[in-house]
């Protein structure tokens, strides 16, 4: 990778260039096994902020809900007017989602969402937790209640918003170092 510095090229080194800790790059299987998840979901956003997790599109699922609910080929809406599922509110906060209880839903929830809530007690998934990171929305469930979204995990999580985001960090960081290397 590199970018126009001062009239110079700089190439980062692979220290900088770090993909290990991006999911997109992660074995989530094996991240699901170390963190006692029980499924986890990507979901990509297309036409109307559509979000799906077919294979076609990019989506991957493991695990007997993530599997599930990937068959039922399941959409939820992260169009600001018309948010559903988790996948939806955290592809619409741009963050990370805590789902406390994925089988309870709200009155006027979405045919989605009461799909995914039944897939949810079938399989005895408890809670689940979403976040947005280089440009898709990473799902993971659990059997067990979450307070509290897994802080500690996230923050081992690399990654941005979206690929032109990430290589603006990374390159700001090295301009930084650079910088303060220039000044001891």
């Amino acid at each position: 990778m590199f970018e126009e510095i001062g009239g110079d090229q700089e190439k980062l080194s692979d220290k900088d260039n770090q993909l290990t800790n991006r999911l997109g790059f992660m074995d989530l299987e094996a991240f699901c096994k170390k963190h006692d998840y029980c499924y986890y979901l990507s979901w990509y956003a297309g036409y109307e902020n559509e979000l799906s997790c077919q294979g076609n599109l990019g989506g991957q699922a493991w695990g007997e809900y993530g599997e599930k609910l990937r068959a039922t080929k399941i959409k939820f809406s992260g169009k600001a007017e018309s948010i559903s599922g988790l996948a939806g509110r955290t592809f619409d906060a741009k963050d990370a989602v805590l789902s406390r209880s994925v089988t309870e839903v709200a009155q006027n929830a979405t045919e989605a969402e009461k799909t995914a809530a039944e897939l949810a007690k079938e399989c005895g998934v408890q809670s689940a937790w979403a976040i947005w990171r280089d440009g898709a929305v990473y799902e993971f469930g659990s059997l067990t209640p979450l307070e509290e979204l897994p802080h500690s995990v996230i923050e081992t999580i690399g990654g941005s918003t979206g690929l032109s985001a990430a290589v603006k960090a990374v390159m700001a960081a090295a301009r930084m170092k650079k910088l303060l290397t220039k000044k001891s």
